[in-house]
């Protein structure tokens, strides 16, 4: 029960300000990290390359 608790627990806010719970915390985080382990994401240096033409 208490690790429930826990998990229902408000950890931050989104972008958007709504309540992130831990248990939506940790669901967010595998799934970035299976981005990363899918070569999903930007290196600084390809940001720096793009950013150039803004």
């Amino acid at each position: 029960m208490q690790e429930e608790a826990k998990a229902k627990q408000i950890v931050g806010r989104a972008i958007d300000g709504t309540p992130l719970t831990a248990e939506e915390l940790w669901q967010r985080i595998q799934e970035a990290e299976a981005r990363i382990d899918n070569g999903e994401f930007t290196t600084q240096e390809d940001l720096e390359k793009e950013s150039e033409g803004w």
